[in-house]
């Protein structure tokens, strides 16, 4: 199972690479491109606390973004 995991962890790891090199030119940071894949990934659970969940990430981090458009209340 250990192996398991360290090899998600892994893939994880380079997709954000990937991603994040793809976005980077644009002036998009880290923490908005997280937010942003998992909006698209997970669109009906869009609050701060489960991207914040997902993406390691501080709640107040997805909350504060520019380009990740969270309902608010």
């Amino acid at each position: 199972m250990k192996d398991v995991l360290g090899a998600f962890n892994q893939l994880q790891k380079a997709y954000r690479k990937y991603c994040y090199q793809a976005v980077a030119p644009l002036g998009i940071k880290m923490s908005e491109m997280l937010c942003i894949l998992y909006l698209y990934n997970f669109p009906k659970e869009n609050t701060a606390h489960a991207i914040a969940q997902y993406s390691q990430l501080s709640p107040g981090k997805p909350a504060g973004s520019r380009l990740c458009p969270l309902p608010k209340g």
